[in-house]
This record gives structure tokens, C-alpha cells and sequence, in this order.
């Protein structure tokens, strides 16, 4: 049964990933799934990590693509540090 509802407002600003970066965004969900996790957050990709996944995926630019899968992770990480806004429910 496929349940109806409403989309939430934030899919309407859902950013399009051009074809060009593509690879990197999924290679980054990828390396990402493999994330540890320490005490009180989770910790960053680790350079092993990558290094696997290029050993098993090469690529023409080895410099851009550890640069871009670290750049992504510290972005990820940061947004996962923020505290969540709650968000008043307004139903009546």
C-alpha cells in the first residue's frame, strides 16, 4: 500500500548534482558508509579508507579526488556537529 502525504519544502530547494561530479558524490557515500565512530561523533574518512577504494576504482587524478572525498568530509562533518533545529509544530 503506498502511503500519500506531503513533500517536505526542503525537496523543493533539492539541489541538482551535475553529471561531472557525480562520480564523487557517489564514491564519497561510498567512503562515508565506512566511517567509525568515537565516543561522542563520528570520525573523519579515513586516508586508508580512500586509498582502498582507489586501489579497487583508479582515476586519472588522484590529487583531485583525495582533495574533493576530504573537502566533502569535513563539510559532512560539520553540518552533522550542529545541534538540530526544533521546529514548533503549527497543526492546530
Amino acid at each position: 500500500m503506498e502511503s500519500k502525504g506531503i513533500d517536505p519544502p526542503a525537496l523543493d530547494k533539492k539541489p541538482e548534482i551535475p553529471n561531472y561530479i557525480l562520480e564523487y558524490v557517489e564514491a564519497f557515500y561510498h567512503l562515508s558508509a565506512r566511517r567509525t565512530i568515537g565516543y561522542s561523533s563520528e570520525n573523519p574518512i579515513s586516508v586508508s579508507d580512500i586509498d582502498a577504494f582507489l586501489n579497487r576504482h583508479p582515476t586519472d587524478d588522484l590529487v583531485l579526488f583525495e582533495y574533493l572525498m576530504i573537502e566533502m568530509d569535513n563539510a559532512y562533518l560539520v553540518l552533522r556537529s550542529k545541534k538540530p533545529v526544533k521546529v514548533e509544530n503549527t497543526d492546530g
